[in-house]
């Protein structure tokens, strides 16, 4: 009040006001504070109390007039504090968070926690936390391999009118070291975008997070060393380099890796994306011929060819007076010993009008057959033989050297594949139709890439068809060869060994050993996908009556193997048949759910085969989040049916990953969270 220094208070039992009633502060017949408690009072108690504001000294007071009395009354008993939780501590830790555990209190409304950095707990509320019925309290956003205290009280009645009991001691924890680093993401769709006689460009797919990329090049498999992106270093900020200062008609392989930042510890450079077989453009020197000896009849034939033409090349003799005689069929392929003829004039005249002569200096290194009727996958035979006149003037002739040939063949396509799947996980992608022609060697490669999800359909298709740069890059498989059979194909292709939840792509050329011919890549259109990893293990939430939150369940999402989006994943509850208190009889035969029974589709009985202990599943679509690193499932309450009066309830998720509706992983089995019973009954 205004003025005043201080206030007298008055009080009584009695309602009878009186000198005696007046309350003494330290011996002083007034205070300076506002408020006043009566103590040391019998339970149901009324006390009467008034007010009167005070000025001037303590020997000469000036007393206003008391205020009207206000009344109180203690409570009927006094409410017994709640004894402290026992048995606290530490329950998990991890690199960011601690976890602590008690045991129950009989009849505790709660509890309340507080956590400390240090061991001293500061005074108040601060870092205090309600727990309801729960017996944990995770604290997280922690630092690595940090300390943390936590003391834990309890309370009867509610949060905003609540009876604390004690706190406990503080309980120490620390949590655990840092992850280790993360790799980036390996660059992907490396390729060359253009060569030259003395460089070649490169580009790949950009990465998140990266800070720079590293990028190296080797000839000829010698050792890898730094490229000169530019005419600079081999660092690039973008994700191009123009690889410099190479030699001209030389093939190089490369490899690109991405670096993150120095600073950003999370993260290490990624694993090498790797590029082979890139040449550079130029004249290719011409080599000088080879001699044998004039005795050797072996002449070394190779061939090369196009779509429409063969050219056969062959060694030059030491003998500089023979000459050879060539003979040139398009008959069909035999497997003869020496399927070329003798010549006489009508199967010479036969060459010459197939425009070839019959006989060539013996300086000349070799000879070019032009012949415009021929088609791709088309066969042909030469057959060369030296020949000379004795020193009687005789005609001699060595032996037959032959080569067969073909065109070029036509690049195949190849069917869609097929898979093998089997206990949830792909043993092998089966491509058809895989056919060449005859007289070739084929290389064939295994392209991998991280398959295309589409989150909201939860259908997952293959990584686009790749670059034939891509293909020369891609994993050699074993290497066929047609020899010179009359007909060479596949009728199917097992490709096995391969990672979950990829997407592959074959690549198949045709190569000529005994020459330079090589047909381009053939590419699958459509790629394969293998199945998916089986989902990690599911976590449960705390078990509590009511849920009043929804039973809960999360379950980590690993980069490699797994679908990445929520909606690539069948979620199923299995809610245990609530029974009441007083079913008679008892429904019996109640058991913990199995993996097994993931597969179930109507209501799963007991072994007797008299009642229902699991209710069908119920197909989860709705409150399934994504994290950064986990899925989260809320299943709400409203979906679920209450334990009630009856003996507690569990309930179980059952999680398959999938590419579509019939391509589905092995189920995983989470644990229960059980719906305890109504305590009150």
């Amino acid at each position: 009040m205004e003025g005043a220094t201080g206030y007298a208070v008055q009080s009584n039992m009695d309602e009878m006001w009186d000198d005696t009633d007046t309350v003494s502060f330290n011996g002083v017949p007034f205070t300076t504070e506002t408020t006043y408690t009566a103590g040391e009072l019998d339970p149901a108690t009324t006390v009467y109390v008034r007010v009167a504001a005070v000025a001037g000294t303590v020997e000469a007071p000036l007393v206003s007039n008391f205020s009207t009395h206000v009344t109180g009354m203690t409570t009927d008993t006094a409410s017994a504090a709640p004894p402290a939780p026992a048995n606290l501590r530490v329950n998990a830790t991890d690199s960011d968070y601690i976890e602590w555990a008690w045991d129950a209190v009989e009849g505790a409304s709660g509890y309340q926690s507080q956590f400390s950095s240090t061991s001293t707990f500061p005074e108040g509320s601060a870092g205090n936390l309600w727990h309801g019925a729960g017996q944990t309290s995770r604290r997280v956003r922690l630092e690595p391999q940090s300390d943390g205290y936590l003391r834990v009280r309890t309370y009867t009645g509610t949060q905003a009118e609540p009876t604390f009991g004690d706190w406990t001691a503080g309980s120490m924890g620390r949590t655990g070291a840092p992850p280790p680093p993360e790799p980036l993401g390996v660059p992907g769709n490396l390729r060359s975008t253009a060569q030259g006689d003395d460089s070649i460009a490169l580009a790949w797919d950009d990465v998140d997070d990266v800070d720079h990329y590293e990028v190296q090049q080797r000839a000829d498999d010698g050792a890898w060393v730094d490229t000169s992106c530019g005419g600079g270093d081999n660092e690039v900020e973008d994700p191009v380099c123009e690889a410099t200062g190479l030699d001209e008609v030389t093939e190089y392989d490369f490899r690109v890796s991405a670096v993150p930042s120095s600073a950003d510890t999370h993260l290490r450079a990624s694993e090498w994306a790797t590029l082979n077989n890139i040449e550079t453009t130029g004249t290719r020197p011409t080599p000088p011929p080879t001699t044998v000896p004039g005795s050797d009849d072996d002449l070394n034939i190779i061939w090369e060819s196009t779509a429409t033409s063969i050219t056969w090349r062959w060694d030059q003799v030491a003998d500089r007076d023979r000459m050879y005689q060539i003979h040139y069929s398009e008959a069909a392929y035999n497997t003869k010993a020496n399927p070329c003829v003798e010549p006489d004039d009508a199967t010479w005249a036969a060459a010459d009008a197939a425009g070839f002569a019959t006989s060539y200096k013996t300086d000349t290194t070799g000879v070019t057959a032009f012949t415009p009727d021929l088609a791709a996958g088309d066969v042909a035979l030469l057959c060369v033989q030296t020949t000379w006149e004795d020193d009687r003037g005789v005609t001699q002739y060595g032996n037959h050297s032959f080569a067969w040939a073909a065109t070029t063949p036509v690049l195949p396509s190849l069917a869609d594949p097929a898979y093998d799947d089997r206990g949830g996980d792909t043993k092998a992608i089966n491509w058809q139709n895989v056919a060449f022609d005859r007289g070739f060697k084929y290389e064939l490669r295994l392209v991998s890439a991280s398959p295309i999800e589409d989150g909201t359909a939860g259908t997952t298709l293959p990584a686009a068809a790749p670059s034939p740069a891509a293909c020369a890059a891609g994993k050699e498989l074993r290497d066929e060869d047609s020899g010179n059979r009359a007909e060479f194909s596949f009728t199917a292709y097992d490709v096995t060994g391969l990672a979950d939840y990829t997407s592959y792509h074959l690549c198949y050329m045709a190569r000529n050993e005994d020459g330079t011919s090589r047909s381009g890549w053939a590419i699958s259109t459509n790629g394969g996908v293998t199945l998916p990893s089986q989902p990690g293990s599911i976590v449960g939430g705390p078990s509590t009556v009511d849920h009043d939150d929804g039973l809960e369940w999360t379950f980590a999402v690993p980069e490699d193997g797994h679908p990445q989006e929520a909606a690539s994943y069948n979620i199923n509850l299995f809610q245990e048949t609530a029974e009441a208190s007083d079913a008679d009889p008892k429904l019996t035969g109640r058991r913990n759910l199995s993996a097994a029974d993931c597969e179930a589709t109507a209501a799963i009985q007991n072994a007797a085969g008299d009642g229902n202990i699991y209710d069908a599943p119920t197909a989860i679509s709705t409150g399934v989040t994504r994290t950064r690193t986990h899925i989260r499932v809320v299943v709400p309450t409203a979906s679920v049916t209450d334990a009630g009066t009856g003996p507690n309830k569990r309930n179980y998720l059952c999680v398959q990953s999938k590419l579509d509706a019939t391509r589905v992983s092995r189920w995983r089995l989470s644990g229960a969270v059980t719906q305890r019973k109504d305590p009150g009954s």
